[in-house]
């Protein structure tokens, strides 16, 4: 889906239940602006390598599935 709008990422990932990750504004606004709203890991921090954004991740698992239990669809990591 590299060349797709995001219209089409998120109804895909409505669709199909999938969680987008992205560092893109644009879908939490989306999420704000419309229900229903796949869920959004919106990456708030800037240009890392590989093996931060990793460890960053991992650091965050816990609050992610706890977050996603709790129906929430925003979810941000600073």
């Amino acid at each position: 889906m590299i060349d797709a709008t995001d219209q089409r990422i998120w109804e895909y990932a409505l669709k199909h239940g999938t969680v987008l990750l992205t560092k893109d504004e644009d879908f939490a606004n989306l999420s704000l602006r419309f229900q229903p709203a796949p869920i959004i890991v919106w990456l708030r921090f800037g240009n890392c390598r590989k093996a931060l954004l990793v460890e960053r991740l991992l650091r965050t698992m816990p609050r992610l599935g706890e977050s996603i239990a709790a129906g929430l669809t925003l979810i941000e990591i600073i």
